[in-house]
């Protein structure tokens, strides 16, 4: 992905660190905008209605259809969403109870169970990928009052919580590969930008030059080069911004079941699912590496690896709403060498 500045003449010549911050300013929205269109992209494949080119939602949380833009969902204040997601959370309750008396694979319950799931999601990506601030906000808003706290969940929250899943052996072992792939990818990307940024010193500071050499030329040329590594930059972070979302949907909508991911959020309410904590459970249960020893460089090849959990992702669709979609397939996992 590539940031496309347009420069015109104008009476004023910026220098390179000012056109820097400009830049800047531009491409955390960017980054936003794609991570949330290639999330409502996979949500739309596996059933979630979506109009006029994913611009709309269509809600049914009220028991009726309503259609709300994902620009006002992105606009909505922390008291509007932590009321949507009480709603949602209070109908996923109640198919819980009735899947209990009925678990059928074709009960309407089950039906309605995923459809407010994924709709409730959709909700929090347009809102948290809508502007940077909203992702910190979900990360601490209580649901059922509105408020922002940054208390810590309990030690054990997310013990009780994989108890509660009962997840099988499969799903722990897709679990632990997904964050393998993860971290592994991420470290990678991280490197990359250390690269980039070693460059920066020279692309973004000013020469001094004497004042007979500083005319239109050698300011156009320091602007070329500060734009060659903002691009660079922008690339590197759309990469890493997209690992995080295929992750999140390859755990929410492949992994586990619906009941599952409706289990999630119903178990931590009023706080908001918190997938990361949930794999860094798993992984001590399971003495897996750390996460920074995931990201260190290692002989390992991922790249092949990586782009299975894209391929994953991108295969998930309305045949398979309801149950766990085997990521391995009887595949082995990455074999990170001892420290």
């Amino acid at each position: 992905m590539r940031l496309n500045v347009a420069f015109g003449l104008q009476t004023e010549i910026c220098s390179a660190t000012t056109c820097a911050w400009l830049t800047g300013s531009v491409v955390s929205v960017i980054l936003q905008t794609e991570a949330r269109d290639v999330s409502l992209r996979i949500l739309a494949s596996t059933g979630l209605v979506l109009k006029e080119q994913n611009s709309v939602l269509v809600l049914t949380v009220h028991d009726q259809e309503e259609q709300v833009k994902v620009k006002d969902i992105r606009a909505m204040s922390p008291t509007h969403i932590a009321k949507l997601y009480t709603a949602y959370v209070r109908k996923q309750a109640q198919c819980l109870l009735d899947i209990e008396a009925d678990s059928a694979n074709d009960s309407p319950a089950l039906t309605q169970l995923c459809r407010w799931t994924m709709e409730i999601t959709a909700i929090l990506i347009c809102f948290g990928f809508g502007d940077a601030k909203n992702l910190e906000v979900l990360y601490s808003l209580n649901m059922a009052d509105g408020t922002l706290s940054h208390e810590a969940l309990p030690d054990d929250a997310n013990d009780s919580l994989l108890a509660t899943l009962q997840l099988t052996d499969a799903q722990q072992q897709d679990m632990l590969h997904l964050r393998r792939c993860l971290y592994i990818r991420v470290g990678q990307l991280s490197r990359e930008r250390d690269a980039i940024m070693s460059t920066m010193p020279a692309a973004a500071q000013p020469t001094h030059s004497q004042p007979f050499q500083l005319d239109l030329k050698h300011t156009a040329d320091k602007l070329a080069e500060t734009k060659e590594w903002a691009d660079a930059l922008c690339t590197n972070r759309a990469n890493e911004s997209r690992a995080f979302v295929y992750a999140k949907i390859c755990l929410s909508r492949g992994i586990l079941t619906s009941i599952q991911s409706a289990l999630t959020m119903v178990h931590q309410y009023p706080r908001g699912a918190d997938s990361k904590a949930m794999l860094e459970v798993l992984a001590k249960q399971f003495e897996e590496p750390s996460i920074q020893r995931l990201s260190e460089p290692c002989e390992v090849q991922h790249a092949a690896d990586w782009q299975g959990i894209v391929q994953y992702v991108d295969s998930l669709d309305a045949s398979s709403l309801h149950g766990h979609t085997p990521l391995l397939k009887g595949s082995a996992q990455l074999d990170i060498p001892d420290a």
